[in-house]
């Protein structure tokens, strides 16, 4: 069963744009006051990504028993496994933290993964940004961790996609000083409303224990 936290309230769901695809979530017990966040997201869909992502979730299970405490050492032999045992030009984003429960210190790492949000009590957005790139492409592959802290009511926010977009607009029409794909969805001061808009009561466990929100 997953830990309890003190400092932590957490949850999550996937809502599949198709039958199956190669979206992944998971809570990692990794001992005593910590917690493993893995969300990521595969090339491809429909059933070929289902069974990547299921080959990843794998490789990423059978690792963290020997690498607890050392996120690069971890996911430098998934990103290895998952070259080994995935077709040639496979390959996957994914975002991987490891939450230590009485400091709130949140260590990370970001594989070319969709920036996850931390918003902030104060009502200010911190974009945790990609610290390497993707998983499997290349076997000599490393990344970097970074920190982060979550503070009492904080919210962090990860997702592995939005919503379908509408049809591009020519980019003549687009307003001033506005990119199109992720500047809006993150830059916008409504995102920093989204997170609680979905927050809802707290989080119900289930069967296995899982209960990402910060409280």
């Amino acid at each position: 069963s997953m830990p309890a936290l003190g400092s932590l309230e957490y949850a999550g769901a996937c809502i599949p744009a198709h039958a199956v695809g190669g979206d992944y979530y998971d809570f990692l017990s990794l001992g005593p006051d910590r917690l493993g966040l893995v969300i990521g997201d595969v090339m491809g869909k429909g059933m070929a990504a289902a069974l990547l992502m299921a080959n990843l979730q794998a490789n990423l299970r059978s690792q963290v028993a020997f690498a607890l405490d050392e996120p690069r050492r971890l996911l430098e032999s998934v990103n290895l496994l998952f070259c080994e045992n995935s077709p040639e030009g496979a390959f996957a984003s994914l975002f991987y933290a490891d939450y230590h429960d009485p400091t709130g210190e949140l260590r990370y790492v970001n594989c070319g993964h969709l920036c996850a949000l931390l918003l902030r009590r104060d009502g200010t957005l911190d974009r945790l940004e990609p610290t390497s790139t993707v998983l499997g492409l290349f076997r000599q592959w490393e990344c970097s961790v970074r920190e982060s802290r979550l503070e009492p009511r904080g919210v962090r926010r990860a997702a592995s996609r939005r919503r379908p977009p509408p049809a591009p607009r020519p980019r003549a029409r687009d307003p001033p000083g506005v990119a199109r794909g992720r500047g809006p969805f993150v830059q916008s001061p409504r995102a920093a409303r989204r997170p609680h808009a979905h927050r809802g009561p707290p989080p119900k466990r289930s069967a296995d224990g899982r209960s990402v929100a910060g409280r």
